[in-house]
């Protein structure tokens, strides 16, 4: 596992209830019965019956506003659904017409001054798509779903579709291409954004599969006369997303996994200029495929080519480059070249500390790296001095469970257990599996990989 690479608030009706209840005491209490006072005493309770009778009614009334019938004042929720008959029509809508969009203005309780913007829009868009051809079957197709949209009171998807259609019927194909790829790229971000939540939860195997969504759908929508720069980019983009989360969920012999790292560098090498960075990134995926299946010659030469590619263009500190070397070193540890390794490490190191700081995520990881090639050439005590730097930043940063930390965990176990002291190994084994258990799938590689090595040290200490 070494890397790269409520309560609810109530309110409380109770109060002038016992307030009137109170009253009685104090009046029966106060009151002493005499025949001659006996008109006195009625008055008084007239009184009292009348001030009960005005307060029960008071908060009633404030309970059930719909059995107020006071004649001067008109209900609000009937107000709002015979809105029609106060707002005149000038705009030629159809009864039901008027009826939908005072059912929207009833439940959205919207102002009255925009219920006047969504009738005018709405017999706008409506006359809008009425002065529209539909010869052209792109029109067509433009209007149909414009006209969904507006049936759901959807002005924004409608403007941009009727927008479209009408640069289409006016031969303004450049702009109306420009504007239809705004829309389709629109759609698109649903798959992305979806994406992009899996990865807070590291669920990186939904990542992937959203991602994919996300280019099957641009590629059935744009055709291919009509692909931009732009959209190359997007697209090369989607197909190098869908590599990385494949790889980081470990699905590195998926049958999607390697279709996709070739079409990623297929499609770079068609469609973008030599050596676009997205072009090298798909180029540096398939070196990483390679590695995992052992091809060690074939990721190596790739790995040379990105790297030297990437320091002529973007300098030997960029972080693109740095990535280079540290793939190369860690193919270079695997292979046990340790002296060719050793440099390439310290280089991506200093200059991580140097640009991004000590705590940053990617100094980290190269100050794990180095820890793991120590404790490859048996450099135990400056290993573990390693490891435990690493561990307590990342543990303060990230939190214990993050997979980051876990895997420190797990390489600071490994260096343990070649130092035999299996029970402290075994114990950062344990917790390191629970963890991994708690994020991943039970088929995730990094949980069988930690539960690999706690059966092996388990069977040593037999």
């Amino acid at each position: 596992m070494v890397e790269e690479n409520n309560s609810l608030n109530s309110q409380n009706s109770s109060a002038k209830e016992e307030y009137a209840i109170d009253i009685f005491p104090e009046l029966w209490g106060g009151i002493t019965l005499h025949t001659q006072d006996a008109s006195v005493f009625l008055i008084s309770v007239a009184f009292v019956i009348i001030a009960v009778y005005l307060l029960l009614r008071k908060k009633n009334s404030s309970k059930n506003p719909e059995t107020n019938t006071q004649s001067s004042h008109e209900d609000p929720q009937d107000n709002k659904h015979d809105i029609k008959h106060n707002i005149p029509n000038h705009h030629g809508l159809s009864e039901d017409e008027m009826k939908k969009l005072n059912y929207f203005y009833a439940n959205k309780e919207a102002p009255i001054d925009h219920f006047h913007e969504i009738v005018e829009n709405y017999a706008t868009l409506q006359k809008n798509l009425a002065s529209l051809s539909g010869n052209n079957e792109q029109v067509k197709n433009f209007i149909d779903e414009a006209w969904e949209n507006v049936k759901q009171l959807e002005f924004n998807p409608a403007r941009d579709k009727i927008e479209c259609a009408q640069m289409i019927e006016q031969q303004d194909i450049e702009h109306a291409r420009d504007n239809f790829l705004h829309i389709v790229y629109q759609k698109a971000e649903k798959f992305t954004f979806k994406a992009d939540v899996a990865v807070l939860h590291f669920d990186y195997h939904t990542a992937r599969d959203d991602y994919i969504e996300a280019y099957l759908f641009l590629q059935n929508n744009i055709p291919s006369s009509q692909l931009t720069d732009n959209s190359r980019k997007i697209l090369i983009g989607y197909l190098n997303n869908v590599v990385t989360y494949s790889l980081k969920a470990g699905l590195y012999q998926d049958e999607k996994t390697i279709e996709y790292v070739h079409l990623a560098k297929d499609f770079g090498e068609k469609h973008l200029e030599n050596e676009h960075p997205n072009s090298l990134t798909a180029i540096n995926n398939l070196g990483l495929l390679y590695e995992s299946q052992q091809r060690y010659d074939d990721a190596e030469s790739l790995y040379q080519n990105v790297l030297e590619a990437r320091t002529r263009l973007l300098g030997r500190k960029h972080r693109d480059t740095l990535k280079s070397l540290n793939n190369l070193a860690i193919l270079y540890r695997k292979t046990k070249r340790y002296d060719e390794a050793e440099p390439l490490f310290k280089e991506v190191l200093e200059a991580n500390i140097e640009i991004l700081g000590h705590d940053d995520v990617y100094t980290l990881k190269s100050l794990n790296n180095l820890a793991g090639l120590y404790d490859s050439k048996g450099y135990y005590d400056e290993a573990e001095s390693l490891y435990q730097n690493v561990l307590e930043a990342r543990t303060r940063l990230l939190g214990r469970h993050h997979p980051n930390t876990i895997t420190t965990i797990n390489n600071l176990a490994t260096l343990y257990e070649h130092q035999n002291r299996y029970d402290k190994a075994e114990s950062l084994y344990g917790e390191a599996l629970i963890a991994l258990q708690k994020i991943y799938p039970s088929d995730h590689p990094n949980i069988k990989i930690v539960q690999n090595n706690l059966d092996i040290l388990r069977n040593k200490k037999k």
